[in-house]
């Protein structure tokens, strides 16, 4: 008869066994239907040539998928078996060959030979299970083409790959989200269409909807050069809207040229997103530099994307138009004088008064002959003396040009200029005691050499206008000293 207590210790033993065993075996989830689809396929090649065919893969779920032993049946026949891995939320990419997908190494080439006609493509796990089929009934594809060159794109990963209507033309996005993807979120601009005025800038919001934990977006935007000219671009914070996490923005045209704009920012030091973003992401200004009567799409390109914590999300992408119209033009200013006001050492300014104007600028040529503007005003008249912002002091005996413009509905029109001459007064005199002397040298000295960008700039020395105390000015002295006004 067998020991009792030795039976129990084989049965503990034999149950630490089987418990080892168990606990050693790796644990693994047979895959459903879905889990992996086939999201684009390009049946006609490029203008390379019709053998560049590619396949991709998409894994819409959370967790990686391995995909060793899986095959694509063309028309019921097995293509070679798959090996390596589908990211969650990411991609996999079969060639016909390497060069099928420039600068993009495949996760599988194989010969592929797609008729241009329509195949069944059916895509079967290790053991022979349908995860995901397409075009099964093998007729025409549902989208893509030869002329031009385009691709079949999935546009929603839920729906059947048997449903025409869930099928798309695209310009091709391996390893990336179909442009034409829909999902639960949304990348739509401000506003569908704007109406800018040549010569404005616009600004185009870029916002996000309905991602559940939104991690980082890459944008590229499509626009044309002869119509917008981008000026900048500034996030929202929006990815950052706990007030702690740290975010990388950046934003550039690509090769430093016109025309096609990447905008990109991810949370940094993190592993989560913001949950629930909804909201502005980044605000782009563009110039309107022409286009008069014409229609401008600002678009999203094939590289546009957005992602959660785990990666890639399958969003919409919604861009605008903008029809620019006609240059805005304002009319100039007419009648403009220059005088002597009442007081001395002041010069008066008038105009006719336009009674569309919502505004006047004055301008005055600064010691370097460029117009500097000195004051905005809404009546037709305006004097220039002592203390006047970015105008500095009236010295007399010198040729002052004057600028004034009109502005309308934020639009300035061009700038009508006169000159004006103050006589009352001797020119080195720059104590204005009204007569040249002593003090007068005094002051000129203590400012020699001087320029007017220096703090300690008399600019009553600067008897000639031109930025500097030197000798002409000395020369201008000596002709008036001893002499009163």
């Amino acid at each position: 008869m067998m020991n009792k207590r030795f039976l129990q210790f084989s049965v503990s033993f034999f149950s630490l066994f089987l418990l080892s065993f168990i606990w050693v075996l790796p644990f693994a989830l047979a895959a459903s239907s879905g889990d992996v689809i086939i999201n684009e396929v390009n049946w006609a090649g490029d203008d390379r040539s019709s053998s560049n065919e590619w396949i991709e893969l998409y894994n819409p779920g959370t967790t990686d998928i391995s995909v060793d032993g899986w095959s694509i049946e063309d028309d019921g026949v097995a293509l070679p078996a798959l090996a390596g891995v589908v990211p969650a939320r990411g991609f996999y990419l079969i060639e016909d060959n390497e060069e099928s997908v420039p600068n993009i190494l495949a996760d599988m080439v194989m010969g592929l030979s797609l008729a241009n006609s329509g195949d069944a493509l059916t895509l079967k796990d290790e053991t022979g299970n349908i995860i995901d089929a397409v075009n099964s009934t093998g007729g025409s594809w549902f989208a893509g083409g030869s002329n031009p060159y385009l691709t079949m794109e999935r546009i929603d990963a839920t729906v059947s790959g048997d449903d025409e209507t869930n099928f798309a033309d695209s310009e091709g996005s391996p390893l990336a989200v179909n442009l034409n993807s829909i999902g639960s979120g949304n990348v739509y601009t401000n506003a569908s269409t704007m109406v800018p005025a040549v010569g404005d800038t616009v600004t185009v919001g870029l916002n996000v909807s309905g991602v559940a934990e939104l991690f980082s977006y890459g944008f590229e935007l499509n626009y044309d050069p002869s119509i917008l000219e981008f000026v900048d671009a500034t996030p929202s914070g929006l990815l950052s809207n706990d007030g702690v996490t740290d975010t990388s923005f950046q934003a550039g045209l690509e090769d430093g040229v016109q025309g096609k704009l990447l905008i990109a920012e991810a949370r940094t030091g993190v592993s989560e997103g913001v949950m629930n973003a909804d909201g502005l992401l980044v605000n782009v200004n563009f110039n309107v530099v022409g286009g008069d009567g014409l229609i401008s799409e600002i678009g999203f390109g094939n590289e546009s994307f957005v992602s959660d914590s785990f990666g890639q999300v399958p969003v919409s992408f919604a861009g605008m138009q903008l029809e620019p119209g006609g240059i805005v033009t304002v009319p100039g200013l007419t009648n403009l004088n220059v005088i002597e006001a009442a007081s001395r050492f002041q010069l008066q300014l008038s105009w006719d008064l336009l009674e569309t104007a919502d505004a006047y600028r004055v301008y005055r040529k600064d010691v370097n002959g460029e117009f500097v503007l000195l004051e905005e005003v809404n009546t037709a008249l305006f004097v220039d003396k002592d203390g006047v912002s970015n105008g500095g002091v009236i010295i007399p005996q010198v040729n002052y040009e004057y600028g004034v413009s009109v502005v309308q509905d934020g639009v300035e029109s061009d700038v009508i200029s006169e000159i004006g001459f103050e006589s009352r007064g001797l020119k080195a005199d720059n104590d204005r005691s009204d007569r040249v002397d002593g003090k007068d040298l005094d002051a000129l000295a203590r400012s020699f050499a001087m320029s007017v960008s220096e703090s300690d700039f008399n600019p009553y020395a600067d008897t000639n206008y031109d930025g500097w105390v030197d000798g002409s000015d000395l020369i201008d002295l000596a002709a008036e000293f001893a002499m009163t006004y």
